[in-house]
């Protein structure tokens, strides 16, 4: 399921009014407008690979840890973003993934709504979330 990408990219968040810092610069190549267009590059169906991190469990322990913190602080992604990010290599290294196949760990990027995607397989995600986060990846077959 592709939407645009300049949607997802170009929307703002808290501290970046212009969305990602990321979108268009030339040292970011995984990141649009630089990544390849899902559509043009890849043909479907795809599996989704995900790992599950209790999100709600560690706001817990780290309130234990850190009484003194703010929800914000607690929250922050820094704390947990890249061990969830090893736990899907680690995930993704036991995969059996066919010579034609590639693994795209930014989706987003590509122009994949990943919400959808992962709705579609049955996994829900959580916006905002609260009792867990996710980290996905899809594997699909490229286009010939």
């Amino acid at each position: 399921m592709l939407k645009s990408r300049k949607a997802n990219c170009r929307a703002c968040y808290p501290g970046h009014p212009d969305g990602c810092p990321k979108y268009d610069q030339d040292d970011h190549p995984d990141c649009p407008p630089n990544a390849p267009w899902f559509g043009k590059s890849y043909d479907g169906p795809v599996r989704v690979a995900a790992v599950v991190f209790d999100f709600a469990g560690f706001i817990a322990w780290r309130r234990r840890l850190r009484p003194g913190w703010t929800e914000k602080a607690l929250r922050n992604p820094r704390h947990w973003q890249k061990h969830l990010a090893a736990a899907l290599n680690g995930f993704l290294a036991g995969v059996d993934i066919a010579d034609d196949e590639a693994i795209i760990l930014n989706p987003e990027a590509q122009g994949i709504d990943v919400t959808a995607t992962c709705a579609a397989a049955g996994l829900e995600l959580e916006w905002p979330p609260r009792n867990r986060v996710c980290r996905v990846a899809i594997i699909a077959r490229r286009r010939r």
